[in-house]
């Protein structure tokens, strides 16, 4: 990862990976790959990193895949025109509350997918702490890589499906169209995340290295618990009675989603006709993308 790449994510440009990291994400998303491997995740893409933006309903332009950081329209609740919930249940479907109440998505928690990512949370301790460690704030120098995981648990582990009848209706509703979609859309060169795995929380006991030890005492400063991270992406560092570290990230993150390509093929019948929305997304094809790179262009 290079310092021109790290805004808009969750590491920032002070958390420039090194080389045991850049290992440690090729490895988290193989782990998800080798935890997620029936028919419902067969075209879904496994993040190297879990990001609290850039879920279902970001979209891309263009056919050739994937596509580039200039090919980026905007993230979630852009696109949408919402306000950007602080509420969890409101943030999972995609709903703000106040101007749009429904949502946009179908949320689904539990179940065999949880249960999946919990036997494998053992084997993807260690791969999970640097990025764990990076979402409240903690340098990727400061001894991350030689500290001992102890524990891992992830939270709630959601799936969620951007309704296609709603998304539609919502394109052909639009008036103004400053992010480009309605014109993707009509090109028929429009790419859309329409399914994402998030993971409502995250947490990690660690036995650092000291020089690990020295940054989390400075974070705490003395206090038994401090609050850190970004306010759409929180947590919390805390100390244990043994001197071991646990540190929790409190908001929801995403670890993996499922793009589709309209490449221009006619639906067959009127925008948003299906108002439940189709799980298959018809008239659209499966496809490669990446989130994006740099700082969304607002």
């Amino acid at each position: 990862m290079s310092r021109m790449i790290c805004a808009g994510l969750f590491v920032t440009c002070a958390l420039v990976a090194s080389a045991p990291n850049a290992r440690a994400q090729e490895e988290f998303s193989k782990s998800l790959a080798n935890t997620f491997t029936g028919a419902q995740f067969r075209n879904y893409r496994w993040l190297d990193y879990p990001l609290d933006n850039f879920g279902v309903a970001t979209a891309y332009r263009g056919k050739n895949l994937p596509p580039s950081d200039e090919d980026f329209l905007c993230s979630t609740f852009t696109c949408l025109g919402l306000a950007r919930p602080a509420k969890p249940d409101l943030w999972l479907k995609l709903a703000d509350g106040i101007k749009e109440k429904q949502g946009f998505a179908e949320v689904g928690c539990g179940g065999a997918v949880e249960a999946s990512l919990k036997r494998s949370a053992e084997a993807m301790a260690e791969i999970s702490l640097p990025r764990i460690a990076s979402v409240l704030g903690l340098s990727a120098g400061g001894g991350v890589e030689n500290s001992k995981t102890t524990r891992l648990i992830f939270g709630q582990v959601c799936v969620r499906k951007l309704l296609q009848g709603r998304f539609e209706s919502f394109i052909s509703s639009l008036k103004a169209d400053p992010y480009g979609l309605k014109a993707a859309y009509e090109r028929g060169n429009l790419v859309l995340l329409v399914g994402d795995l998030v993971v409502t929380s995250m947490e990690v006991t660690v036995s650092p290295s000291s020089k690990l030890k020295a940054q989390l005492e400075g974070t705490l400063s003395g206090k038994p618990t401090a609050i850190v991270g970004k306010a759409s992406a929180s947590g919390a560092i805390s100390k244990s009675a043994d001197g071991s570290y646990n540190l929790k990230v409190n908001s929801p993150v995403i670890i993996g989603y499922l793009a589709v390509h309209r490449g221009g093929q006619y639906l067959g019948r009127p925008m948003g006709a299906v108002p439940g929305g189709d799980p298959d997304w018809l008239g659209w094809q499966p496809t490669a993308v990446m989130p994006p790179r740099r700082t969304e262009r607002n």
